[in-house]
């Protein structure tokens, strides 16, 4: 009787492919980074108002928090300069690329609301007179009042985290909508249009 020659190592078939192992973990790498990525961004509700929350959105239905600043000519003007107009006051810096976006609007909307209506007044934070000067010379940015928050201060008064951010003041001082984001200038007239239409109803 011949012996027989039994083979202990196991066959290819029984143990998986690292082709396959490959082609199984990268997609699941993938989902898994995909699902990180939608819970870390942030999201805009409808109609353009943020998320409530943080120490920025808590300021909405309370008085804007008061200050006083430089403008890119050394003079000093104050939030309360413009109490009896509804402001939109904007957060910005230079090296934000949605804020370069939205900068012509805020500047057009400006000059188009004159003496008499809406202000804008646009916050850098944390930058020097002279980069600012060259950023808006750079785009023919003209017409917008720029006060200068070298130490952050204002910003940090108003827990501002992300830019741009804008905050709708009303007549009486008091914060009424928070938008994160870029602001449309239609969206900037709608915005201002709803503050004189509560005041109207109230």
């Amino acid at each position: 009787m011949t012996d027989e020659i039994v083979n202990s190592a196991p066959s290819p078939d029984s143990r998986p492919s690292p082709v396959l192992i490959v082609l199984l973990i990268v997609p699941l790498v993938g989902i898994l980074l995909a699902l990180l990525m939608v819970a870390m961004t942030p999201r805009q509700p409808e109609g353009g108002l943020p998320s409530a929350g943080g120490q920025a959105a808590s300021l909405i239905n309370f008085t804007a928090p008061p200050f006083d600043v430089l403008d890119l000519n050394g003079e000093v003007f104050s939030l309360l300069d413009y109490r009896g107009r509804v402001v939109l006051l904007n957060f910005w810096q230079t090296t934000c690329l949605p804020c370069e976006i939205e900068m012509p609007d805020l500047a057009r909307f400006s000059r188009e609301q004159g003496d008499e209506g809406a202000a804008v007044i646009a916050i850098n934070f944390g930058e020097t007179n002279e980069t600012v000067r060259e950023w808006l010379a750079a785009r023919d940015i003209v017409g917008l009042k720029v006060g200068m928050d070298y130490e952050s201060r204002i910003q940090r008064a108003y827990g501002v985290l992300n830019l741009p951010t804008t905050f709708v003041i009303d007549p009486e001082g008091r914060v009424v909508y928070m938008k994160l984001g870029i602001m449309s200038l239609e969206q900037m007239y709608e915005y201002v249009e709803s503050v004189k239409t509560s005041a109207q109803s109230g």
